[in-house]
């Protein structure tokens, strides 16, 4: 990825506060709407969960999870 690439993808991340998140449920693939921030370097993005969240049920039962 080259510096005007990844200026693009930044300015993407960063002009963006909301994400499909996606889990498995119980009964397959859910996706549900989930706030985000990236962390300053870019290696990963802070989640607002809550336990009342199917989502957050389903990360505590499987971690794996798709953001786009």
């Amino acid at each position: 990825m080259n510096l005007q690439e990844q200026r693009l993808m930044a300015n993407l991340i960063c002009g963006r506060r909301w994400a499909a998140l996606a889990t498995q449920g119980p009964d397959g693939p859910e996706a549900s709407w989930v706030a985000y921030v990236p962390e300053a370097s870019f290696s990963g993005f802070l989640l607002l969960l809550s336990t009342l969240a199917a989502h957050t049920r389903n990360l505590l039962a499987d971690p794996h999870a798709g953001l786009a």
